[in-house]
C-alpha cells in the first residue's frame, strides 16, 4: 500500500508532502531531470539493479551500483542504512556498517547516485525544539543600513557624553575662577565675625600656607 501524497500548488511550482519517511531521488548525473519520491515503509527496502537475483524495491543504475547494493530498514520510525559491503556515503562520509539515518541526510550510492533522506515526523520534532525568535532580535540589525544607523547613533551618544563630562569638570568645585597670579580677595578685618567661644582668631600668619600662594610668581 502506497502512502498518501499531498500535492500543493505554490505559485509557479508544486509542493509534495507525505507523512512517511522517504528518499528523494536526485538522479545520477547532470542529465537527470526527474525527481523521484520513494517511500520507506515499515520493514526492509532493498535497493539495487534490475538484474539482481532477488527483486529490488528500488531499482537504480549508475557507476558503482551493485546488483543488491544496500538495504534500508524501518523499525517503528527508526531508519537504518545497511551498506551490505558496497559503496555508500552519508553527507560525503563513507559508511561500511549499519548507520542511523536522520532528517536531511544526503545519501550517495555507488559513485554518483544521490538521494536526500526526509523524515517528516522527525523534522517536526526538531522544529518544535528550536528556540523561539525574539521580536527584538527580529527587528534588530536586519540590514546593512540598520547597522550603519546604529553605529552613527552610538558615535553621537558617545560624543554627547564626552561633552557633558567635559563641562561638568570645568564647573566643578576644583575649578579656580580667577587667574593663579592674582591673590584671592581678603575679608576686611572690620567685617570679621567675633569669636563666639573666646577662641583666638587665627591670623593669616598662623594659617597654613595655601597651595595657591605657593604658585604665585616671584
Amino acid at each position: 500500500r502506497r502512502p498518501p501524497l499531498n500535492l500543493i500548488e505554490t505559485g509557479g511550482g508544486l509542493k509534495v508532502q507525505t507523512t512517511t519517511p522517504h528518499l528523494v531521488g536526485l538522479g545520477s548525473g547532470r542529465l537527470s531531470v526527474a525527481i523521484t519520491l520513494m517511500p520507506l515503509n515499515e520493514g526492509v527496502t532493498r535497493i539495487g539493479r534490475e538484474d539482481a537475483s532477488v527483486p529490488q524495491d528500488i531499482t537504480i543504475e549508475g557507476l558503482g551500483i551493485e546488483a543488491e547494493h544496500c538495504r534500508i530498514i524501518n523499525r517503528g520510525g527508526v531508519i537504518t542504512l545497511h551498506p551490505s559491503g558496497n559503496l555508500c556515503s552519508l553527507d560525503g562520509v563513507h559508511v561500511s556498517k549499519p548507520t542511523l539515518l536522520t532528517q536531511g541526510f544526503t545519501l550517495c550510492l555507488g559513485k554518483s547516485y544521490f538521494f536526500r533522506f526526509n523524515h517528516p515526523e522527525e523534522a517536526r520534532r526538531m522544529k518544535s525544539m528550536q528556540p523561539q525568535k525574539s521580536p527584538v532580535a527580529t527587528m534588530g540589525y536586519s540590514s546593512g543600513r540598520d547597522r550603519s544607523l546604529s553605529r552613527t547613533t552610538l558615535k553621537t551618544t558617545l560624543l554627547l557624553l564626552f561633552l557633558y563630562i567635559s563641562q561638568s569638570y570645568c564647573y566643578s568645585p576644583l575649578f579656580i575662577p580667577f587667574p593663579l597670579h592674582e591673590e584671592p580677595p581678603e575679608v576686611p578685618s572690620a567685617e570679621r565675625p567675633p569669636s563666639s567661644r573666646g577662641l583666638p582668631y587665627m591670623t593669616s600668619s598662623s594659617m597654613p600656607p595655601s597651595p595657591r600662594q605657593g604658585e604665585r610668581p616671584l
